[in-house]
């Protein structure tokens, strides 16, 4: 690659321009050829592409959890706005339809235990059935809001 750039430069600058019918243009091409098959089994003999379960914050892993928790919906009460945004504290936030508040719960602890700090501590929010990225870590706002639940990527790109 850069013996080719190096043939690109020179040729633009007018430096070279190659040996008699030879030109830089055909050495371009011929290293080009030259590198296409190294290029094919670069692509070829690397791991198979990403999978869903790869695009969220679990890589896939899971577990079930007796978590310390208390439904939204006890909280929130009635909501007069079609979506729910749940914001950490790093400025992350997700979208869910206010129908949902009924299955989402914002916990303190599973198993008896307090959350971590790597796990969401002090309170973070659980959405049984949703994936990992759904799970806001880190909880410090939920606001009703007119937006779209919808309206947002399907997976953060964080």
């Amino acid at each position: 690659m850069a013996i080719g750039s190096l043939l690109g430069v020179l040729h633009a600058t007018g430096l070279w321009h190659g040996v008699g019918y030879w030109s830089a243009l055909w050495t371009h091409v011929l290293l080009a050829a030259l590198l296409a098959p190294l290029l094919v089994w670069h692509i070829v003999s690397r791991p198979g592409r990403l999978k869903a379960a790869d695009l969220d914050c679990t890589g896939g892993w899971w577990s079930r959890q007796s978590w310390d928790a208390v439904p939204l919906a006890e909280l929130m009460g009635s909501v007069d706005a079609p979506t729910l945004e749940v914001t950490s504290v790093t400025g992350y936030s997700r979208l869910f339809p206010a129908r949902d508040v009924v299955n989402l719960y914002l916990a303190i602890g599973y198993s008896g235990k307090p959350l971590r700090r790597g796990h969401g501590a002090p309170v973070r929010l659980v959405a049984p059935g949703r994936r990992g990225f759904w799970w806001v870590k880190w909880v410090t706002r939920i606001d009703p809001v007119d937006r779209p639940w919808w309206l947002q990527l399907p997976f953060p790109l964080e």
